[in-house]
């Protein structure tokens, strides 16, 4: 659904990966197969959207395409082609881990491939959390690095239209007492980029990054968390580093 609302709002042309090991189904006149396609004509009503005939994209339902991905299509893992179909998006958006444990192996397999393969932008979102139509308040989690610098600056056209911003800096005690890391510098560069943000630090003793991050997510009742992912690969596996895992496993 989130995915479906950010296509509209942007009149984009979005792909819809089905990475599910199922028999295959009847398609639909469209090519869909149909409960999918019935979840989109049903969405694509909840939110006003009758299409657009001048749209380049195609009017409503026509605008959307579905992939099926399964172990068995070819050599490559579903989730290292859903990398492909990523490096020619400006977003990926996926739904985030749940409690089963084989769920929850494929998930982070997808996110680790999508985060440090495609280039791209990933935008997890948390089963049953799907992301307001309207994203109203954001916590932008920095840090000086290339990963946070990335992330605030393709996350900009979220923030442009989010009624608060909220910069979050989380440091050892000694670099708090110094003065941080540069946060006043962030909201200035924001705010030349018609982004009005408050900046805000914290000290790591108490929680450790992760966990000061989540603190202030849940006291500002943000509806979205802004980050850097890193991580690096070992033995052909991908691994997250530890606010990275913590922020995707919340």
């Amino acid at each position: 659904d989130t995915a479906i609302d950010l296509a509209v709002r942007c009149d984009a042309y979005p792909a819809i990966l089905d990475m599910l090991d199922l028999p295959s189904p009847v398609h639909g006149r469209r090519g869909l197969w149909p409960d999918v396609m019935t979840h989109v004509r049903e969405r694509l009503r909840q939110v006003g959207c009758q299409g657009d005939a001048g749209s380049p994209h195609g009017t409503g339902e026509d605008r959307f395409r579905l992939e099926r991905l399964s172990p068995g299509d070819g050599p490559f893992s579903p989730w290292r082609v859903a990398t492909r179909f990523a490096r020619c998006s400006d977003l990926a958006v996926m739904a985030g881990p749940t409690d089963d444990a084989s769920v929850f192996r494929e998930t982070h397999a997808c996110f680790c491939d999508l985060l440090l393969a495609s280039g791209r932008p990933v935008l997890v979102v948390p089963p049953g959390r799907p992301l307001a139509a309207s994203v109203r308040r954001v916590v932008v989690a920095w840090a000086p690095g290339r990963g946070a610098t990335r992330a605030l600056h393709d996350a900009l056209p979220l923030l442009r239209n989010a009624q608060a911003v909220h910069v979050l800096g989380v440091h050892s005690h000694v670099d708090l007492q110094s003065g941080g890391e540069g946060e006043p510098a962030i909201g200035a560069h924001l705010a030349r980029h018609g982004v009005r943000a408050e900046v805000a630090a914290m000290d790591s003793r108490d929680h450790g990054v992760d966990g000061a991050i989540i603190e202030f997510d849940c006291t500002d009742h943000a509806d979205l968390i802004v980050a850097g992912g890193y991580g690096h690969s070992r033995a052909r596996e991908w691994l997250l580093g530890g606010v990275t895992r913590a922020l995707f496993t919340r």
